[in-house]
């Protein structure tokens, strides 16, 4: 889908028109209906209350994230994340199997059309395409500004997108959802990590498939 399109659907869920937001939620009422590729990685740990993606993973959960800080930030966009992080937590999904970052990820592939009425319900409105930065650097709204916040969190590259939700439609950091259908390993798992989620993959019902690293 052409970027100009993305980006227009996403003005229109905030239109003042009731008929204009309802007609952008119909055009995306199937976007989410697909194999999606979703990252979780063996370093994270059960903080805050929490669950690490290894517990989440077993309660059959999509991870929801906060937005991190980059370093080299701007004031602006800074302030963008924290208003973010304040409110919304965040999931980056992939239409194909990415490169992996580093060898503690691993990909859970989720098939979205699994999902029942009321979880689809939650999620579609939430669902979007992601955006380039030369897309979401020319809107026009104040930072402050609810889409300037969530723009934040779509920038990425085609093949990608995101869900966003607020933090208490959550299970702590969590949404438990049917559709979790196969586990991505690389040939280069540790043994004991290997066991672990081959013991995941016995209680949820998930096939594992190993990828040459």
């Amino acid at each position: 889908m052409e970027q100009s399109q993305i980006y227009e659907n996403f003005v229109r869920l905030f239109s003042a028109d009731s008929d204009e937001r309802l007609n952008a939620l119909l055009s995306k009422k199937d976007w989410i209906l697909d194999r999606y590729y979703l990252p979780f990685t063996f370093v994270s740990v059960n903080g805050d209350g929490n669950y690490s993606d290894l517990e989440g993973l077993m309660k059959q959960g999509l991870l929801f994230r906060p937005l991190p800080r980059p370093r080299l930030a701007e004031a602006d966009e800074l302030q963008k994340i924290s208003l973010f992080n304040d409110r919304f937590r965040y999931v980056k999904m992939y239409e194909r199997l990415p490169k992996r970052p580093d060898r503690n990820t691993f990909f859970v592939e989720v098939n979205f059309k699994k999902l029942d009425r009321d979880d689809y319900r939650t999620l579609v409105s939430n669902f979007f395409y992601c955006l380039n930065r030369k897309v979401i650097a020319r809107h026009g709204f104040n930072s402050k500004d609810i889409r300037s916040v969530l723009l934040t969190a779509m920038l990425g590259s085609e093949e990608e997108a995101v869900l966003i939700l607020d933090k208490h439609k959550l299970d702590k950091n969590i949404f438990k959802i049917d559709g979790m259908t196969k586990i991505y390993l690389y040939d280069d798992i540790a043994e004991k990590e290997e066991a672990i989620i081959n013991r995941i993959a016995y209680h949820t019902n998930l096939k594992v498939v190993m990828v040459h690293g």
